[in-house]
């Protein structure tokens, strides 16, 4: 046991190093009593951490993937823990996730205040065992806007325990916003759809909106935009023709993201009908492709390419078609 006496204007930092035989194991406690002729506010004890065996300071734990200050709910997060040579004899690992309340709530010594995620569901968040030195945590699994810690232990057989932890902050996606298209149907490469949004905020300004369209499960992307949180956006575009099986219907995506990437989606189904083949202008077509490439804007010149390709696609389509069909 160390004493340590603090005069009226002294500040002590006493540390006591510890044995870390496999037998030997430790519970740190610090009391603090006072003289009532000594004059003082307040004593803080601004650490306390001890090492068990040597686990503590032979072992770490660093993000992989997913690791920015707020980390996305829809991406895939791994932790990595290394436990270099000192960790010797036998050891078995373990993880634990711990929910708070309030996000401003700090990190208690005691994890037991927090709410424990079951060992059964926290299996089924992860894809791989809870009793191995990596974690990998699945898309979806962590709320967003909710504050998580991780606990790493290592336990010897003696009982002897050793734990690291890793606080993580979800970041939320915009919010409070909507998006419209109109009109609801008109025809390929003629019908002007004018898409807006209005509404959406987050603190992680700017917001960035992404607009596809799919047809046979695949996805392009037409426009993108990057503008201030709470901005209204309007856009004006041409559309490809749906399916003919679905009836000509096109199903088109807004994504809504902030500067980390966490995104709200909405989606819109809309009757996109083929262009006449009578009505179809090559001439004005190329000089809207070239004049967009002259005027640097790739990404409209190439969402340009990819509307007629699918136009011409489903005309070759018609004509081949024999009169019974």
């Amino acid at each position: 046991m160390k004493e340590i006496t603090i005069g009226k204007t002294k500040v002590v930092t006493a540390v006591i190093y510890l044995s870390n035989q496999d037998e030997i194991s430790y519970n740190p406690e610090v009391i603090i009593t006072h003289d009532s002729s000594l004059q003082y506010e307040k004593i803080t004890v601004l650490d306390l951490c001890y090492s068990a065996c040597g686990i503590y300071k032979s072992s770490r734990v660093c993000c992989f993937k997913n690791c920015k200050d707020k980390i996305i709910s829809d991406e895939k997060t791994i932790l990595q823990s290394e436990c270099s040579a000192f960790c010797s004899g036998e050891l078995t690992f373990s993880w634990s996730l711990y929910c708070y309340d309030e996000i401003n709530t700090p990190e208690p010594l005691n994890l037991s205040s927090l709410h424990e995620i079951p060992q059964s569901e926290f299996q089924d968040m992860v894809y791989n065992p809870i009793n191995e030195l990596d974690l990998a945590i699945k898309p979806y699994s962590l709320q967003p806007g909710k504050k998580y810690t991780l606990a790493f232990q290592a336990s010897r057989p003696t009982g002897t325990l050793g734990e690291l932890r890793t606080t993580l902050l979800v970041n939320s996606p915009p919010a409070g916003g909507t998006c419209a298209v109109s009109p609801s149907s008109g025809i390929a490469l003629s019908t002007n759809f004018t898409f807006t949004c209005d509404g959406w905020t987050d603190p992680e300004s700017p917001l960035t909106y992404e607009f596809s369209y799919g047809n046979n499960q695949t996805e392009t992307l037409f426009h993108f935009r990057t503008i201030a949180s709470g901005t209204k956006f309007s856009l004006v575009d041409w559309l490809p023709a749906g399916e003919e099986s679905s009836n000509y219907t096109l199903t088109v995506t807004a994504k809504v993201k902030d500067s980390y990437g966490s995104s709200s989606i909405e989606q819109f189904m809309i009757q996109v009908r083929p262009l006449p083949e009578e009505e179809l202008n090559a001439t004005k077509l190329s000089g809207l492709f070239a004049e967009h490439l002259a005027n640097g804007d790739t990404l409209e010149a190439l969402s340009l390419a990819s509307l007629l390709s699918s136009t011409m696609n489903t005309l070759e389509s018609g004509s081949t078609k024999s009169p019974e069909q």
